[in-house]
């Protein structure tokens, strides 16, 4: 199981690297400065007139790698599909979440189903979060972002009919619920929930409809006061982790011996996917 999971995550950075190859060299980069004599010259801009927004790839990236302080590899990252791939899929790891699951698992005291097959995330970007999840529990899944470039990218790491993507602007609210199937077993919120504004209820909205039609709930935020409290006042359990907000919500009273494990791929040990 293990092998499977991990050849699975292999092939879906393989189609990224080879569709966006500027991004892979970017990636490389990064991970070459690490060498003796090697380092790093970054820099990020804006676009003229065209502020970055948070949670989008906007702007230039260029990436050098040195060497005894001397450029020998350039690399500039536009707007667009390239540098999305970069920032939301090659630079991300999986490890974060499966660990942000297991601190969960412990702090709630719960288990997910050995029987969940459905996964919904709402703000998927790449689609590097639910395309593990797949590869790690099988079953299928739904992606719903208002981010094309970062859509592009996850179309290109699909493997197999497994998940389908869908165009939504998750700021809105309520309209990504046409895009959910019923009885969905698991919805996933991850980094979504704070770019939604919190002052004309539509968080509050969002959250109380998913609730219909979904028997677990989780999310990884950033840690906000006024959303906790909409969390919380909703009925959904909220844990603070490195300045993250944890929370979790089922239709039933799930309980479990936490030591079990079973947030994490199959085989795989606390933060080593």
């Amino acid at each position: 199981m293990r092998i499977g999971f991990h050849c699975k995550q292999a092939a879906r950075l393989g189609l990224v690297a080879f569709r966006f190859p500027r991004a892979l060299l970017a990636a490389s980069i990064m991970k070459l400065r690490k060498l003796p004599m090697l380092g790093l010259e970054y820099e990020r801009r804006s676009d003229a007139g065209r502020p970055n927004r948070e949670g989008y790839a906007d702007g230039q990236s260029r990436f050098s790698l040195l060497l005894l302080k001397r450029p020998i590899i350039e690399v500039v990252l536009s707007r667009g599909d390239d540098l999305a791939a970069y920032h939301f899929f090659l630079a991300r790891s999986v490890r974060r979440l499966f660990t942000q699951l297991g601190v969960i698992q412990d702090t709630f005291g719960l288990e997910f189903n050995k029987d969940v097959s459905s996964f919904v995330e709402i703000g998927c970007g790449s689609g590097r979060c639910i395309g593990a999840l797949i590869d790690a529990y099988g079953g299928k899944g739904v992606g719903i972002d208002g981010y094309m470039d970062a859509l592009t990218v996850a179309k290109a790491a699909n493997i197999g009919t497994h998940i389908d993507y869908s165009h939504c602007s998750v700021v809105t609210g309520t309209e990504v619920l046409e895009y959910i199937p019923p009885n969905v077993d698991l919805v996933l919120f991850s980094s979504v929930l704070v770019h939604i504004p919190g002052q004309d209820g539509r968080r509050k909205r969002l959250l109380d409809a998913v609730k219909q039609v979904t028997r677990f709930m989780i999310g990884i935020e950033r840690y906000d006061a006024q959303l906790k409290a909409e969390l919380e006042d909703r009925g959904v359990r909220v844990a603070i982790s490195d300045e993250e907000m944890l929370f979790f919500w089922s239709d039933q009273d799930v309980r479990c011996d936490c030591r079990r494990g079973t947030c994490y791929p199959p085989g795989e040990a606390l933060g080593t996917s």
